[in-house]
């Protein structure tokens, strides 16, 4: 009963080991835990004092417990029991996919990485590459009361809408948008999940799924999360407006009630003089396919490239990004969907004028000049579906257009270059 038991270094030493796993997992994690949440409380605090909507409780709750809201909810559950019947296969084992679903969408809301690092990025790469124009931002979002739910409603002309819109919503709001499967690669996806966006399958029409994703887009709208979304459901390949997915619009309409807070959705315009994609959208046009073969090291290469020649100041703009927001559509009143043509001209004036060998001046006048005309409307139905309005022309009293836009823009760049010693120039630009 006394005699002596050896044991080997090994075993204690893994035995050991363990134990001190254990101990920091019961004592020191909980207070690490604590430290943190502390210190996003006030970030979180800090920032909404300076938003005019302020971040919603629904995007601060744990990430594991958003899942587990989702999964338990009544409706998924019943998709749940009816996958395992339709497919032959055990409950566990449809819940198990559920989860699997849940955990792929549900976002993990970070305010320091939003405001901290998204933020400061997107304002510097669209400050480097684009003059911005903005047309009645102020004035359409003063409209809305504080509690209600904005969705903007966009056309999506490149990859670009995703940081334009975050840094111009910035002052107000934290968005959240939808993003595609292209973005599910590490980091890529950790920041995304991290700044609030939820990721989705455009092809996938199994009904569990959509059952997952609907509902975590109804508890969304239902905590009153500003949301961004793009109809066309991908980005356009020749610059004009696509004919819209409803998807995501449905589960918004179809998670509203009349007794709750409102539903604002606001039709949002983003044109670029020239967008980065261009030949890759030109490419994929004219193969009639939407395969762009694009990697995230392509993309990291041109952020770094772009930080390198902002420091040097040698980057050049790539011309005029126009946003405009259109009249809200209140829930209460009815949703309006347009069918638009939209023009896009572009006029530039040049003059290089040399005055010495080593002296030079260049003059640019640019005229940008958006024209958007609705032909026909159609009504959004509480089941998401479109009903054309035959009667309805979106005039006013007077006969005038209330959704029109002509939208005019000049701007003028002047560069001075004196190259004062082989090798060595000053560059003076206004």
């Amino acid at each position: 009963m006394f005699d002596t038991i050896e044991l080997p270094t090994w075993f204690v030493a893994v035995a050991a080991v363990f134990a001190s796993i254990a101990a920091i997992e019961r004592a020191l994690i909980p207070s690490v835990r604590w430290f943190f949440r502390r210190r996003m409380e006030r970030v979180v605090a800090k920032v909404n004092q300076r938003l005019d909507r302020p971040i919603e409780p629904f995007k601060l709750a744990r990430r594991h417990d958003m899942i587990q809201r989702l999964l338990y909810h009544p409706d998924v559950m019943q998709a749940v029991n009816e996958y395992a019947k339709s497919e032959s296969i055990p409950e566990n084992v449809a819940f198990q996919k559920a989860t699997k679903y849940a955990r792929e969408i549900v976002p993990s809301f970070s305010a320091t990485a939003y405001f901290t690092i998204a933020v400061n990025l997107a304002r510097f790469l669209c400050q480097s590459m684009y003059k911005v124009s903005i047309s009645q931002f102020n004035e359409v979002l003063n409209q809305i009361e504080g509690d209600a739910t904005v969705v903007f409603v966009m056309n999506h002309r490149s990859n670009m809408d995703y940081i334009l819109f975050g840094y111009l919503a910035a002052k107000r709001s934290a968005l959240s948008y939808a993003v595609g499967e292209w973005a599910r690669v590490w980091p890529l996806s950790w920041l995304i999940r991290a700044l609030g966006a939820f990721f989705i399958r455009r092809k996938s029409e199994g009904l569990l799924y959509r059952r997952v994703l609907a509902r975590y887009v109804q508890m969304a709208t239902q905590g009153g999360v500003t949301q961004a979304v793009f109809p066309e459901g991908g980005l356009s390949l020749d610059g004009r407006l696509g004919a819209p997915r409803l998807g995501l619009l449905n589960y918004v309409m179809s998670g509203w009630t009349s007794d709750g807070p409102d539903v604002v959705f606001i039709p949002v315009a983003i044109n670029y003089d020239r967008v980065l994609e261009d030949n890759i959208l030109g490419k994929a046009h004219k193969r009639g396919k939407r395969r762009f073969g694009v990697n995230i090291f392509l993309i990291f290469k041109f952020m770094t490239n772009q930080i390198w020649l902002r420091m040097m100041a040698q980057n050049k703009r790539l011309g005029n990004a126009a946003v405009s927001f259109g009249t809200p559509e209140f829930t209460h009143n009815g949703t309006i969907f347009g069918n638009r043509d939209r023009i896009n001209t572009t006029q530039t004036l040049g003059i290089d004028y040399t005055l010495t060998n080593r002296i030079g001046i260049t003059f640019r006048l640019r005229n940008y000049n958006a024209i958007i005309k609705y032909n026909s409307f159609s009504e959004l139905l509480p089941n998401g579906r479109l009903s054309s309005l035959e009667n309805y022309s979106g005039n006013d009293i007077n006969g005038k257009s209330v959704y029109d836009i002509n939208y005019n823009a000049f701007t003028i760049d002047m560069l001075f270059r004196w190259v004062f010693f082989p090798g060595s120039e000053i560059n003076m630009v206004w």
